[in-house]
């Protein structure tokens, strides 16, 4: 797998862009996920596959990724 992710800085939210390398093409996704369990809270179409490291900016208002 290929992708990103990035906690919150509460800790209790994890941002995540993966993508599987075998199997057919899906859709770019970023997932915002519980922590603690691991539930699905939303999905995200983004513009483009985020391949590389996510971090958030200190106020933690923003997600930065590479593309």
């Amino acid at each position: 797998m290929v992708g990103g992710t990035e906690f919150s800085r509460d800790g209790s939210t994890i941002y995540a862009s993966l993508i599987e390398t075998l199997g057919r093409p899906t859709a770019p996704l970023l997932y915002v996920l519980d922590s603690d369990n691991l539930t699905v809270r939303d999905r995200i179409l983004i513009p483009d596959r985020l391949t590389g490291k996510m971090v958030s900016d200190a106020a933690g208002s923003r997600l930065y990724a590479l593309s």
